[in-house]
């Protein structure tokens, strides 16, 4: 079983959900401060991204995987098209 937690806002929710036993994190955003703490500390981590940009910069910190969010909002299946 793998148990994710969220919505992880800043890098003291991510730490205590860690240290609780989460195997993953999820966000609304990416943020500067998020990726550099997953990144630093080899925590699994799905940053919410919206646009092209958000993508990019999930893309520059090694991130594979996002959630598309606010999906609905931001285009849904069109904008994925």
């Amino acid at each position: 079983i793998l148990v994710g937690s969220g919505t992880i806002l800043n890098k003291s929710q991510m730490q205590a959900a860690h240290d609780a036993g989460a195997n993953f994190h999820v966000s609304p955003g990416i943020t500067d401060e998020l990726a550099d703490y997953a990144s630093k500390h080899n925590i699994a981590w799905l940053a919410g991204v919206a646009n092209s940009s958000n993508i990019m910069q999930a893309h520059q910190y090694g991130l594979t995987h996002v959630k598309f969010f606010p999906a609905s909002l931001a285009g849904g299946v069109p904008m994925l098209k």
